[in-house]
């Protein structure tokens, strides 16, 4: 019994395992390019890849942050910070849910104050902030 797949039916990891060669009537297995027989040597030539529509870059993996409180007051020792990164212009940036009312927050700039280089002001629109600094295991934190 002979397999072929129809050539509107694209290939998946599962049709794969399942096709048999034509000519030994082994299982076929996934290469680079195309699926072929490690038995006889057969190569299916009409393998055509599909592309993967998803971008797989930093902003679109939708990856959250838990940030940790490591300032000094005793108060907020439990209170953690999630993070989204989002482009701002030509760079990224992080967005914060605010601590204190949960709306989010967006970076500003510290005034009339000289800052470590690493650190980043936050607020929100209750005038709450935020500043996230590298902690010495470098892992990212807030104060």
């Amino acid at each position: 019994m002979v397999a072929f797949r129809h050539k509107s039916m694209p290939y998946t990891q599962k049709s794969l395992m399942k096709m048999t060669c034509p000519r030994c009537n082994n299982d076929l297995t996934s290469t680079y390019e195309e699926p072929m027989c490690i038995i006889c040597g057969f190569v299916d030539y009409s393998y055509t890849q599909q592309a993967s529509n998803t971008s797989q870059g930093v902003i679109n993996s939708a990856t959250q942050y838990v940030l940790r409180y490591i300032g000094s007051s005793p108060h907020l020792k439990e209170t953690l910070v999630s993070a989204r990164l989002r482009r701002l212009r030509h760079r990224i940036v992080h967005e914060l849910d605010c601590p204190f009312c949960s709306s989010t927050m967006k970076q500003t700039q510290l005034s009339g104050k000289r800052r470590n280089p690493k650190e980043q002001r936050y607020g929100c629109d209750k005038e709450h902030r935020v500043s996230l600094l590298p902690t010495s295991d470098g892992y990212l934190g807030w104060k």
